[in-house]
């Protein structure tokens, strides 16, 4: 249940009823439901600069408060806020920690939300902490509201502008390949092109196959090969988790809700999946334990999307392997259908259609192409986020959606089942909610209906709006581009409904980040010859039982980390209490975690809701080699 709260000064937030709140003349204090977060909002008169009012709040909460700001965001204000910033503080990795402040201006006042969590709490309760931030607004503040704004055509000039500026956006953020398509209800195209790419190139959407899985399953649902509430173990007979009732109440529905209160865990599969099946996937999850209630917060688990995927699977197609059965269900209910002609499940079969290929921004800044085989790790999780597709593919997907089920005059799916998976299931933020492999929000005062997705070296969205009857998808080739395709929505909203123009801005506070956070990085984490001395002191073999193993050994002027599936060039990261890290600098995980040294030569990747430690079991011959040529190959 949600309840709002009225402070002193007539701002008003709303907060899960599971959360402890105190409303104070100085400040309302926020603690989350097991007392290792604890949120603050604080309104100060605009004296300062956004940065310096955080700090200010901080000490007014606690004189002592000393912890250094690290990154400082801004983003353009929403509806009447002026500015709104995020900043985040350096924390020692050993305290396992998130301090971060969000400030936002309106009226010459600063409102000031201070965040204090471990990081297993704020990958547990980001919903709650996202609801309440979001949520609280001053008095007299007034939202967009697009509701009554219809879908103006697109004229030459509009198509012009925009392709401008998905080229200027690209640039600016080295982004190497685009595709976007832009269609109507009625079938007709208001913009679709390629850039760098073609609109039948096939690019990975990562968990926009959320929304492609449910699709499949709804078929299954009016074939009457299982119904939403089919328990999971009624199909996978073999199936559970560490915990026993929500093995038994696990349904179709809920495996595909993000509401089970299962952590992601993404660490599981990202370091392990070389001869991994979906078989043994499976078989890791009996020892998965749900970290909330049933119902209570929003958590996103690609492992149990999975699970309903395969499910639906097995119930369509039960003598296969569920493998084999995922891609016929989807070749025959979803591709063939939908006469997606450029979309498949194996990257051989997306290179052989001249699939784009993956990049980032390495940890020097600049952008560089990456293994395709390092896409491998999705596989064994197929229904989660597996699928290739074209922007012209996927447009003709959000036609079926947006005619209830109907493509190309024949009907696909019923519209009962296709609507179910867009009815607003767990919540996500003040007006966001997941349904069943769709996100269900208010934008700006339009609904939304989307999913978005990421792998090592690729991004996606996908959204439409139904009552307007247009919608949009974008892919790109380059992993975190989620902000190019964020002002890519923006300018849409723009030139079809005559938002507040911010596009633009968008993306120059993005490039901002982008080169903050490399700086941040550069200056995190030593390559330095003197700095990795004490490294030598951990050479050898290190083994986790669900991660695989793990290598460190020297190379050319310093040192490389060989794991199961990737191996990375490592650096050092030293914090104030001069405990020492072994960092990855070498992409697609470059700064992605760091490894503590603990007792007895182990290490430890704290993951939040999980650690997994790497014990050692160290070549001693390997290590006195090593440490003999340590001063000729350092200095080279």
């Amino acid at each position: 249940m949600i309840s709002q709260t009225i402070m002193k000064s007539g701002s008003t937030f709303s907060a899960p009823n599971t959360w402890k709140i105190e409303v104070l003349d100085t400040h309302t204090t926020l603690i989350g439901p097991e007392n290792d977060l604890s949120v603050y909002f604080v309104e100060l008169p605009l004296t300062e600069s956004p940065e310096k009012m955080a700090e200010i709040a901080w000490k007014q909460l606690n004189p002592h408060f000393s912890f250094k700001q690290s990154q400082a965001l801004s983003y353009p204000g929403i509806g009447d806020w002026e500015s709104m910033q995020q900043l985040i503080y350096e924390v020692p990795p050993s305290e396992s920690k998130n301090i971060m402040a969000f400030v936002r201006i309106f009226q010459k006042q600063a409102y000031i939300s201070l965040v204090d969590a471990t990081i297993a709490a704020f990958n547990r309760r980001s919903a709650d902490l996202q609801l309440m931030i979001e949520s609280w607004k001053p008095r007299n503040f007034h939202e967009p509201n697009l509701q009554d704004q219809d879908a103006k055509a697109w004229t030459d000039a509009d198509r012009d502008a925009f392709g401008k500026f998905i080229q200027w956006g690209m640039a600016e953020l080295q982004v190497p390949s685009v595709a976007v398509a832009i269609v109507k209800r009625d079938g007709g195209i208001v913009f679709s092109h390629g850039y760098g790419a073609t609109v039948d190139t096939p690019f990975m959407i990562g968990s926009t196959t959320k929304s492609l899985t449910t699709l499949m399953m709804g078929v299954l649902v009016d074939q009457q090969k299982l119904t939403w509430d089919t328990p999971v173990t009624e199909v996978l007979k073999d199936f559970s988790l560490g915990d026993e009732d929500l093995t038994q109440q696990l349904t179709a529905r809920l495996a595909v809700s993000a509401s089970t209160g299962l952590p992601r865990r993404d660490v599981d599969f990202i370091f392990n999946y070389s001869h991994i099946t979906p078989e043994d996937r499976l078989a890791q999850m009996r020892e998965m334990k749900p970290t909330t209630k049933l119902g209570e917060t929003f958590q996103y688990s690609n492992l149990l999307f999975m699970a309903g995927g395969y499910m639906a699977a097995q119930a369509y197609a039960p003598s296969l392997n569920l493998e084999a059965s995922y891609a016929q269900a989807m070749q025959q209910l979803v591709f063939e259908p939908l006469n997606m002609k450029n979309t498949v499940l194996q990257a051989k079969d997306a290179l052989a259609k001249g699939a784009a290929l993956p990049h980032v921004i390495g940890f020097d800044g600049q952008l560089q192409e990456i293994p395709l085989d390092l896409e491998n790790a999705i596989y064994s999780v197929a229904p989660a986020g597996a699928v290739w597709s074209s922007a012209r593919d996927m447009s003709q997907y959000l036609l079926a959606e947006m005619n209830n089920g109907v493509f190309n005059g024949k009907r696909v799916i019923s519209e009962q089942a296709l609507t179910e998976r867009r009815k607003p299931g767990i919540r996500m933020g003040e007006k966001s909610f997941y349904g069943l492999g769709l996100m269900v929000s208010e934008e700006q005062g339009l609904q939304i209906i989307s999913h978005g997705g990421a792998t090592m070296g690729f991004s996606s969205d996908l959204f439409f709006c139904p009552e307007k009857g247009i919608g949009m998808v974008i892919l790109a080739n380059r992993h975190c581009a989620h902000l190019l395709l964020y002002a890519a929505k923006q300018k849409f909203l723009e030139l079809t409904f005559g938002a507040k123009p911010q596009a633009e801005e968008i993306i120059k506070a993005a490039v901002l980040q982008q080169n903050a956070e490399v700086t941040k990085n550069q200056k995190d984490v030593s390559l330095l010859p003197e700095k990795l001395a004490w490294l030598y002191g951990f050479v050898g073999e290190y083994v986790n039982p669900l991660l695989g193993n793990a290598h460190l050994y020297p190379i050319e002027g310093g040192f490389e980390m060989a794991f199961k599936e990737w191996k990375s060039q490592i650096g050092t990261h030293t914090d104030e209490k001069d405990q020492q890290y072994l960092v990855p600098v070498s992409p697609p995980l470059h700064g992605a975690f760091k490894l503590q040294p603990v007792e007895q030569g182990n290490l430890l990747l704290d993951a939040g809701q999980e650690k997994y430690l790497f014990t050692a079991y160290k070549n001693k011959r390997m290590e006195d080699e090593a440490k003999k040529d340590s001063s000729l190959r350092l200095s080279r």
